[in-house]
């Protein structure tokens, strides 16, 4: 309506002229002349949906949305923080699938013909999840036929433990598993186990018996170190550790098992793993590598960003993709081995030359950077570094700076084979973790089907496109990183320089 600015008079819409409006708006058009009128409130309009929602609910929705806050709350409870994935997981695979039924059981002893809305979404929600359930028990990929049958070639397994109690079942479960698949004359476990305060020194034992009684070598130990040992730098304990569970491989054994020399040596961590997890790993870029790591992985993401480096010596994120390097990130989205210069992320198969006093064993690949090293050992390199670099190589720990013994492995296997790069992969497809519920989110629930629409919005889009940037704040940093990066062979080789 058109008045002047005398002309006081308001149109309500319909309302009582007297009742005050909730919102108030004017257009000035010409001079004295305006235009009044009002509109809801947005707040006082969602308040009202809210409550016509509310009101519309049964008792069995009621007790549903309690159950699906309660299912969401031990979801974050068990894997130890919220996250949007345990909202999404609990909606699609619980609360839609209820309300379905209890809709359709509703309309059935009523006869009631409304809700068809609610009917529709929840069926297509819930056909989904049946389709993704049929697509996971009875489509996923088979096993290679070759994990099943003994191998030929020879394999060093090796362990520290300590106060490992918790993971020793699974573990002692998977690798029983593995050294029958692998073939038990074929495999040589080694494991040395230190001060344990609970179970595991009786646990080994009884997993020492089960692994001879299938015809597998061991060599496993219980041990007290003394109190000066126990006082060292962690990383030497470290070091001294994993040198006495790898001293039977040539002190002992003089690099072969049953005549035959090794050909890998792999080491394992107190994780939950599997046993096909281990077969995929030997597997990798068709077992043609130098070393080879799966991915461990915590609460927050991926967890071993203090020892891995990618392929230009920097350090990870714990967030997917995990790289900065376009390459690198899509070789994780395609789930393909990425090329880095070290790793170890639980467990780390080794090419086995590179711990062996001799290398007399012509049938291996030729195309590993161990097969360019000269043949008679130990090698020595002196560079402008804390220590020489040797073959055999030996965990150590570094007056440098402070790094852990299992980056300073990979490390030396550039400082040997310059200006040769070792073939040192990483494979984000295999999933390990050192407690269960890690293990089950990121081994078995972040795999399933349905979880696919969650990985590509939040995963890729959110974390990845959107919040990416902001993200890479998160990367570790690490005073070692400038120290080490003149001594990595690089991933291009005009970049090739002596160190």
């Amino acid at each position: 309506m058109l008045r002047s600015r005398s002309d006081e008079v308001r149109v309500g819409h319909g309302q009582d002229m007297d009742e005050p409006l909730s919102v108030s708006e004017r257009f000035m058009l010409d001079g004295d002349l305006y235009l009044d009128y009002d509109t809801p409130r947005a707040s006082r309009w969602v308040w009202s949906k809210w409550r016509s929602w509310v009101r519309s609910w049964t008792r069995s929705d009621m007790a549903m949305a309690g159950m699906s806050l309660g299912l969401f709350a031990c979801m974050s409870f068990y894997f130890y923080i919220p996250s949007s994935l345990y909202i999404y997981v609990t909606c699609v695979c619980f609360t839609a699938p209820a309300m379905l039924v209890t809709t359709l059981m509703r309309r059935l002893r009523t006869r009631r013909t409304d809700q068809k809305k609610r009917l529709q979404v929840t069926g297509v929600i819930t056909a989904f999840v049946l389709a993704c359930l049929v697509r996971d028990l009875f489509f996923s990929a088979s096993v290679p036929r070759h994990w099943r049958t003994p191998r030929t070639s020879t394999y060093y397994i090796a362990s520290l433990l300590h106060n490992s109690e918790a993971i020793l079942p699974h573990y002692s479960r998977s690798l029983l598993h593995l050294a029958k698949d692998l073939g038990p004359s074929n495999v040589y476990v080694s494991i040395y186990e230190n001060d344990s305060r609970d179970r595991t020194p009786a646990l080994l034992r009884t997993l020492d018996q089960q692994l001879q009684s299938l015809g597998v070598s061991t060599h496993i130990v219980t041990d007290t170190q003394s109190k000066d040992t126990r006082q060292k730098d962690r990383i030497e304990r470290l070091a001294t550790y994993r040198n006495l569970a790898m001293a039977p491989l040539n002190e002992a054994l003089g690099g072969m098992l049953h005549g035959k020399p090794f050909d890998k040596v792999i080491w394992i961590n107190d994780v939950f793993f599997e046993s096909d997890t281990v077969h995929a790993l030997l597997d990798t870029e068709g077992g043609e590598f130098d070393q080879a790591c799966a991915m461990d992985f915590c609460w927050l993401g991926f967890y071993d960003t203090w020892v891995m480096r990618d392929a230009d010596g920097k350090t990870m994120r714990p967030f997917w993709p995990y790289f900065r390097a376009t390459q690198d990130q899509a070789a994780v989205r395609a789930r393909l081995p990425v090329p880095v210069n070290a790793c170890w992320n639980g467990i780390t198969a080794f090419d086995a030359r590179w711990f062996m006093n001799a290398t007399t064993n012509a049938s291996l690949p030729t195309l590993t950077a161990a097969m360019v090293l000269p043949p008679h050992r130990p090698l020595l390199h002196q560079d402008a570094l804390d220590r020489d670099a040797t073959v055999p190589l030996s965990f150590r720990s570094s007056s440098t700076c402070f790094a852990s013994e299992s980056l300073l492995s990979s490390l030396d296997m550039h400082r040997i084979s310059w200006p040769h790069r070792p073939r040192i992969y990483v494979n984000p497809d295999l999933v390990v973790a050192y407690d269960r519920p890690n293990y089950v989110l990121y081994g078995s629930m972040m795999r399933w089907s349905v979880v696919a629409p969650w990985r590509y919005i939040w995963q890729y889009w959110v974390e990845h496109r959107l919040m990416g940037f902001a993200l890479h704040i998160l990367r570790r940093v690490d005073p070692c990183t400038e120290v080490f990066q003149p001594y990595w062979v690089p991933r291009l080789p005009h970049l090739l320089s002596s160190p």
